[in-house]
């Protein structure tokens, strides 16, 4: 599903965006295997509601393939937040990285990983730069409000689970 010189997945643009208990599968297709990124987030600001969110999700993808969780799209201000997720061996150690044009701009980036299991969950190899929030900033943006702030979710015809 991503991979390879795409960027058409749905987790490369500038949306606030809330995916639980999903399967996200790294794959370059028929193309010859190439290492990759599975989101990239574009904020153009700190103060930009943009974020993509993953809790309860499992993260695979075909083996032999090493992928990134993240990067930034555009601007050098992403937001990714992973909790309680299975993060198979496709995810490489350092876990997130950065195109060198953003690189001195890493104070602005927001990788979150919290409670998530897998061989590719092993925090002692990722970037020295990742990002911590604290248990009331990463439970506000789990939280279904985070992309409701308009309240659109009370006319789904049925109930949505938070």
């Amino acid at each position: 599903m991503f991979g390879g010189k795409s960027n058409k997945c749905s987790f490369f643009e500038s949306k606030q965006k809330s995916s639980r208990d999903c399967k996200i599968y790294f794959s370059n297709g028929l193309a010859e295997p190439r290492d990759g990124v599975i989101t990239a987030n574009e904020r153009n600001s700190l103060e930009d509601p943009s974020a993509f969110v993953f809790k309860n999700c499992t993260f695979d993808g075909t083996k032999g393939i090493k992928t990134n969780l993240g990067r930034a799209l555009e601007s050098g201000n992403p937001r990714v937040i992973i909790s309680d997720s299975y993060l198979a061996d496709i995810i490489r150690p350092e876990g997130w990285n950065e195109v060198e044009h953003f690189v001195g701009s890493e104070g602005n980036i927001t990788f979150v990983e919290v409670g998530c299991r897998g061989a590719g969950s092993n925090m002692s190899g990722r970037v020295p730069w990742i990002n911590k929030l604290s248990d009331y900033e990463i439970n506000r943006l789990l939280d279904l409000s985070f992309i409701d702030n308009e309240g659109w979710t009370s006319n789904f015809p049925i109930p949505i689970l938070t």
